[in-house]
Order: C-alpha cells, then sequence, then structure tokens
C-alpha cells in the first residue's frame, strides 16, 4: 500500500533560483506524533538516471541541506538554492523519506516538479 501524500511543487525555469520549501511536516501517524524524535530528513529529485539529493545529514554529501526544525513534531525545512537546481528541464520526481531515531526509513510524501527548458541561454 502507497501511503504517500502526493505533492505537486510548482514550477520553475531552469537555472533559476528555487524557494525551497518553509516547512515539512509536522508529521502525523494515525491522527499522533510518532513517538520518536525525528533523527534525519532525506529528499531526492530524479530525471532519468540525474538525481539531485537533500538531506539533513551533511554526512551524505548532499546536493544540497535539509534543516530538522523541530524533532519532536517532526518538521523540517529547505533553504532555497540560488544555483545548481535541477538543470535539466522536464517533469522531474521526488520523494521525502523520514527517519524516526533508531528506525529505518519511512517514506510520507512524494511529488513532481516540472523545470521548464531556459530560452534566454
Amino acid at each position: 500500500m502507497d501511503y504517500a501524500q502526493y505533492v505537486a511543487l510548482p514550477g520553475i525555469v531552469s537555472g533559476d533560483r528555487w524557494q525551497g520549501i518553509n516547512s515539512i511536516g509536522p508529521v502525523t501517524i494515525d491522527s499522533a506524533q510518532p513517538a520518536v524524535a525525528l533523527a534525519r530528513v532525506r529528499m531526492q529529485f530524479r530525471l532519468g538516471s540525474e538525481v539531485f539529493k537533500l538531506d539533513s545529514d551533511a554526512a551524505q554529501n548532499p546536493d544540497a541541506p535539509i534543516t530538522i526544525t523541530n524533532a519532536a513534531t517532526w518538521t523540517a525545512t529547505i533553504p532555497g538554492i540560488e544555483t545548481g537546481f535541477l538543470s535539466t528541464a522536464g517533469k522531474w520526481v521526488f520523494d521525502i523519506e523520514f527517519y524516526g531515531t533508531g528506525q529505518g526509513a519511512e517514506t510520507y510524501i512524494k511529488g513532481d516538479i516540472e523545470i521548464y527548458p531556459h530560452v534566454t541561454e
């Protein structure tokens, strides 16, 4: 069963600044907050074999950071990305995985974003 919430992010022109995501969460499971603290959030965008990685764990060498803003409520934010965000035009798909302390990944959000060609290259 796929229980991930689908989100269509607003499209942007290739090479333009991406505004990021002001708030992800809070996550609830069966209308309750998880019993453990949020330890990590990972997001990956894919278009064919291209991958753009965002992660709250800097040791994973992400292309851009995610900041956990409240581990108790499982809330995070993704700052805007000035350059280098999804440079190939097309419909990119993504998912966001949440890791509770001592737990494996749970994918609660998935979706897509359209990257439009830059006309004035």
